[in-house]
């Protein structure tokens, strides 16, 4: 009996070491969670000012969150948020699979550079989905790669600027407000599934996007056109 006392005395106390260990450090846990992991995922550098998160209720925000572009892209960053709000279930803190409840992101800035069939944020969607071990239908075998979960996921007031080599300034667009539920459904579903399911989805949204604002792109054509006319006016002058 004393035996088993102990083993309980002992278990208690690592049970409590854990909770104080996660009540004092959560907030650099999941900072250093997000920058590591994202930045393995994505292939590019991701960065996180700040996490202030509850671990009582698990509510709190992400500041700063920047995803740097793929090679080969002018501008520095691909998303940057400045504030995200975050609804975490505080038991999954610490188990196999983190069940975030919901996460609001209000005015991320995105930079789209390329064309309609390929674009830095297609790269970063192909990055996910090579994460992920195969095609998104494929699936990944990998059991050592962390699981996650979100119930609900919604941008609203995004901002795009899209650069395209034939316009000679940023195009500046607003992303309908997009809500993605139920991402990470599936058991084995981590990480990488996670973020290729919300980089498909944004790229759905943002091609038609562009495509739709084809007028803003055709004055930029036309403007172009007409000073490239009017200097071969001036060559033919002289």
């Amino acid at each position: 009996m004393k035996k088993v006392a102990i083993g309980i005395g002992i278990l208690g106390v690592i049970i409590v070491g854990i909770v104080a260990f996660l009540i004092i450090n959560i907030n650099s846990v999941v900072k250093n969670s997000v920058e590591v992991v994202g930045s393995e995922v994505l292939g590019v550098e991701v960065g996180v000012a700040k996490v202030e998160i509850s671990i009582f209720n698990g509510k709190g925000s992400i500041s700063g969150l920047t995803v740097a572009n793929p090679a080969d892209y002018d501008s520095p960053h691909a998303i940057t948020i400045d504030n995200l709000s975050v609804h975490v279930d505080p038991g999954s803190i610490g188990s196999d699979k983190i069940h975030i409840k919901e996460i609001i992101v209000d005015g991320a800035s995105l930079t789209y550079e390329g064309n309609f069939l390929d674009s830095n944020i297609k790269q970063l969607q192909k990055a996910a989905e090579t994460s992920t071990g195969g095609t998104a239908e494929e699936g990944n075998d990998d059991a050592s790669a962390p699981n996650l979960q979100i119930d609900r996921l919604l941008l609203t007031n995004t901002n795009v600027g899209v650069h395209m080599s034939f316009l000679d300034q940023t195009l500046g667009l607003t992303l309908p407000t997009l809500e993605i539920n139920d991402l990470g459904e599936d058991e084995d579903a981590t990480v990488a599934d996670v973020i290729n399911e919300v980089l498909i989805a944004l790229n759905k949204s943002l091609v038609p996007l562009i495509r739709d604002n084809a007028s803003g792109v055709t004055d930029k054509l036309k403007e172009v056109g007409e000073k490239v006319t009017d200097k071969l006016k001036g060559l033919f002058k002289r």
